[in-house]
C-alpha cells in the first residue's frame, strides 16, 4: 500500500471482491466461529457499501470463502513485527495446503473467477495478535496483491466488525491515523490530536467494538477515491510516515481514472543510473514535473520494478516502489551510492554502487 490505488485494489468503487481464508494456528477454527466471522465480514461490507452511498459511489462487496470446511493449519503465524519476508512465506504455506503451487498461482486462479474485480485477501489467524496489512508480488507482473492478516483482539474476543472495515481500508488506499509513538514524536501526537478534535469517531483512528458509533472521515473518502475535492488541512492530521505518499496523491489524483487506473498519455527519459547487474531510468510523466516515475531493469532478466519518485534534495532521488521495506535512494551528481530501507530497523543502508549514464545510451 505505498502507492495510491495500487494493486490488487484500487479505489473503492464498483465490484470489489472480499476473499476470507481461515488459519488455524494456536487452536482449530471450529465451523460456528466461521460463520459468526463471515457474518462480521457481511456487515462490515454492508457497512462500506452505505458510506460509500453518502458520496453517491456505488460500491458492491462480494464475500466468498475458500475454506468453510477445510482445516488450514500454520503453526506460530508471524505477528505484526515480523520481516515482509516471514510473513510471505507464512503465506506461500497456506496457499500450498489449497494445493498451489505459489503465491501467484493462487491469485491467477481467483482472478480468473473475478477478472474486472478488485481484489483483497483477508486471512482470519485464530490466534491472539495484532492485525496488520502485507502485500505479495505477482510474478513477472507490474502488480501485487493486497492481503489483510487479522487476528483476535484476545482469547475471549471474536474478531470485530471494526477490524474487517479498518483492515479492508488499508488493503484501498486509508491510513492508520493513530501513532503509538505520540510520547516521542512531537509531529505524530499533533496529527492524532487534530483527528480526535475534528473526527472523533474516525474509523482508522479509534478502536470501537460497535462499528455503527464510528465514522468514515472525507479526508478517509479522499484516499479511497470517493471524491476529489482534497483539501490543504488534510495534511494536519496524516501521519508523518504517510506525508509524502499523501502529497503525491493531492498533487496527482488527477492522474487516475474513475476505478484508480493511472493514466499516461506521454512519459520522458530524464535521468539514468546503472551498474554491472541493474539499470534505473528516471521518466517525467505527462509533462509534470511533479509526477516522477523510475524503473529498474535487471540485467539479463525480463524482470522490471517501477517506482514513485516521492521526493528528492540537494543529494538524492528517493524512491517508493511497488512493495514494502525496500524503499531506496540513487545519489544525484554522477553516482554514488545507493541506500535501501531496512523496514526492521527503519534507517537506511548502503545496497549498491551506481553510475550517472547517457540517457541517450538509455534502455
Amino acid at each position: 500500500m505505498n502507492k495510491i490505488w495500487d494493486g490488487s485494489a484500487r479505489k473503492l468503487v464498483g465490484d470489489c471482491l472480499m476473499l476470507c481464508v481461515f488459519v488455524s494456528s494456536d487452536e482449530s477454527w471450529d465451523d460456528s466461529d466461521k460463520q459468526k466471522t463471515l457474518k462480521g465480514a457481511l456487515r462490515a461490507a454492508k457497512w462500506l457499501e452505505e458510506q460509500a452511498a453518502e458520496y453517491d459511489i456505488e460500491a458492491n462487496f462480494i464475500i466468498k470463502c475458500a475454506n468453510k470446511e477445510e482445516d488450514i493449519y500454520i503453526e506460530n503465524f508471524p505477528p505484526f513485527n515480523s520481516s515482509h519476508n516471514e510473513k510471505v512465506i507464512a503465506l506461500q504455506d497456506v496457499v500450498k495446503q489449497f494445493e498451489y503451487k505459489s503465491l501467484t498461482h493462487f491469485y491467477n486462479d481467483i482472478e480468473k473467477h473475478y477478472p474486472e474485480h478488485n481484489i483483497h485477501v483477508l486471512f482470519f489467524i485464530n490466534s491472539v495478535g495484532r492485525s496488520y496489512m502485507t502485500s505479495f508480488y505477482i510474478n513477472d507482473e507490474d502488480q501485487f496483491v493486497e492481503v489483510n492478516v487479522v487476528f483476535k483482539g484476545s482469547d475471549t474476543q471474536n474478531i470485530t466488525d471494526w477490524v474487517i472495515v479498518h483492515e479492508t481500508l488499508h488493503a484501498y488506499g486509508a491510513y492508520d491515523l493513530y501513532n503509538d509513538n505520540v510520547a516521542t514524536i512531537p509531529e505524530a501526537k499533533k496529527a492524532m490530536d487534530y483527528v480526535k478534535k475534528h473526527f472523533p469517531n474516525e474509523v482508522m483512528c479509534v478502536h470501537s467494538k460497535n462499528l455503527d458509533e464510528t465514522e468514515l472521515s472525507e479526508f478517509t473518502a479522499f484516499l479511497i477515491g470517493w471524491h476529489e475535492e482534497p483539501e490543504k488541512w488534510y495534511f494536519d492530521m496524516v501521519q508523518p510516515a504517510h506525508r509524502k505518499n499523501l502529497e503525491f496523491a493531492m498533487k496527482n489524483f488527477e492522474n487516475f481514472d474513475e476505478n484508480g487506473n493511472f493514466i499516461v498519455e506521454e512519459e520522458e527519459i530524464n535521468a539514468n543510473f546503472y551498474n554491472n547487474a541493474r539499470e534505473f531510468n528516471r521518466y517525467i510523466v505527462n509533462e509534470n514535473e511533479d509526477l516522477i516515475i523510475w524503473r529498474e531493469h535487471i540485467y539479463e532478466t525480463e524482470e522490471e520494478l517501477e517506482y514513485l519518485e516521492t521526493g528528492n534534495d540537494e543529494n538524492y532521488y528517493y524512491l517508493t516502489p511497488q512493495t514494502e521495506g525496500v524503499k531506496i535512494t540513487i545519489p544525484k551528481k554522477g553516482g554514488g551510492s545507493c541506500y535501501k530501507l531496512n523496514s526492521e530497523t527503519n534507517k537506511y543502508e548502503i545496497w549498491c554502487k551506481v553510475t550517472k549514464g547517457s540517457i541517450e545510451d538509455a534502455e
